[in-house]
């Protein structure tokens, strides 16, 4: 999982060049950080949807928080807020939820296959 939190952006980046460097090192950041969150949120919970929307919406905070302090030093010049919020939300809870159900849809078809 890290290995793809930090590979995925720097893969698109030397590809494409998108997105610029700086972007490129901030995502990787929020990437490694959903990670983190998730396995640590999910060890005391134990609930994956709690432990999804948690960690994105903490890895979202510290990307916004890094975003802001790379625009305020003038080291990017981007809008605050690409995506629009909701729209982000939305696909918060969406990709929660699928994080949730998956596994209890793979827990049941392995237990038929038993059976």
């Amino acid at each position: 999982s890290y290995l793809l939190a930090l590979t995925i952006p720097l893969f698109s980046f030397l590809v494409s060049g998108h997105p610029f460097f700086l972007k490129m090192i901030i995502i990787s950041i929020e990437l490694i950080t959903n990670v983190y969150l998730y396995y640590l949120i999910f060890r005391v919970t134990k609930n994956s949807f709690a432990a999804a929307f948690l960690s994105i919406l903490g890895a979202k905070t510290l990307y916004y928080g890094l975003k802001y302090l790379l625009i305020l030093s003038a080291l990017i010049a981007t809008d605050m807020v690409a995506t629009p919020l909701l729209m982000q939300l939305m696909t918060t809870v969406l990709f929660s939820i699928i994080v949730f159900i998956v596994p209890f849809f793979a827990d049941r078809l392995k237990k038929k296959k038993i059976d």
